[in-house]
């Protein structure tokens, strides 16, 4: 599938996701817990779009199309 840029930047998605669990590994990530579960929210949304996403494109590829 390709990448459409704006909303639909998956790449874009998953380097977030990856910065964001990377802060929640932060020792101090705790520290204000409004902000964590800001981080956390906001993670939980980008994996789950991108999880729809990837699952709409195993499901096309799964498709078996009749050939006339």
């Amino acid at each position: 599938m390709k990448t459409l840029g704006g909303l639909f930047d998956l790449e874009e998605d998953r380097e977030k996701i990856a910065e964001l669990e990377q802060q929640m590994t932060a020792p101090e990530f705790w520290d204000d817990p409004s902000g964590a579960q800001k981080i956390i929210n906001e993670a939980n949304a980008l994996k789950e779009r991108v999880q729809s996403f990837d699952k709409n494109e195993e499901d096309l590829e799964n498709l078996e199309v009749p050939m006339n």
